[in-house]
């Protein structure tokens, strides 16, 4: 994403961190010190970043395309991705507030309960052995 435009928008880029791959280790230290989880996809097959962001206690503002709003539900805010002021906007009205935030939080924690990986495998057979059948 080009900070500038975020920066044009009125988002301080010193607020902003984009990595490239990081390790388990260091993905848990920028999820536990991240005030905000942004999720800019423009396509996605599920949306397991924004899960592990709302799992370990940080607030989502996301895409709202493709599946995000089915996964994500109303643990996030959503912005159109194709516009640099709305992804903006809802940065900044949800770093600002503090009670929206700790609602996000909240909600995170209750959708990702949603989802585990065995509950997945479980389904995933299903599928498998109706398939054989």
């Amino acid at each position: 994403m080009a900070f500038r435009k975020l920066v044009k928008a009125g988002l301080n880029y010193d607020l902003i961190l984009s990595t490239g791959f990081v390790s388990e280790e260091e993905l848990d230290k920028l999820y536990t010190n991240a005030a905000l989880f942004v999720f800019p996809s423009l396509s996605e097959g599920f949306g397991l970043p924004p899960l592990e962001a709302m799992a370990r206690g940080v607030p989502v503002v996301s895409s709202g395309v493709a599946c995000l709003p089915e996964i994500l539900g109303e643990a996030a805010i959503y912005f159109n991705p194709l516009d640099i002021n709305d992804i903006a906007a809802k940065i900044k009205n949800t770093l600002s507030d503090d009670r929206a935030r700790k609602n996000l939080i909240q909600k995170g924690f209750e959708r990702v309960k949603k989802y585990n990986w065995e509950k997945m495998a479980r389904e995933t057979l299903k599928v498998y052995q109706s398939v054989l059948q």
